[in-house]
């Protein structure tokens, strides 16, 4: 197993039929590689989550699932996402 920019190195240099990775990185790949694509659908979901300890007050918990949802709907998320060139990264919508 190979990984990251390596990965690719090797699947062009070995002239391999398939790859599989991270879908933000395999999109750059596809971008700048003519003749290559991504298959649908995606075979693995990488889901971001924030946790805290089980101890935590119900406040606490509130106080970060309010956080969240405010840095979805104002769309603070979207933009962090886009600055870093992840614009097609997928958001869970507001609750």
């Amino acid at each position: 197993m190979v990984r990251g920019s390596e990965g690719t190195s090797v699947f062009l240099e070995q002239g391999l039929e398939v790859a599989a990775g991270i879908r933000s990185p395999m999109v750059d790949f596809v971008a700048t590689h003519p003749g290559h694509r991504l298959l649908e659908p995606r075979f693995m979901d990488i889901q971001q989550a924030v946790g805290t300890t089980q101890g935590r007050s119900p406040e606490t918990v509130a106080y970060l699932r309010a956080l969240v949802e405010e840095l979805k709907a104002d769309g603070f998320l979207a933009r962090a996402l886009d600055r870093s060139g992840r614009s097609e990264a997928m958001l869970a919508p507001p609750a």
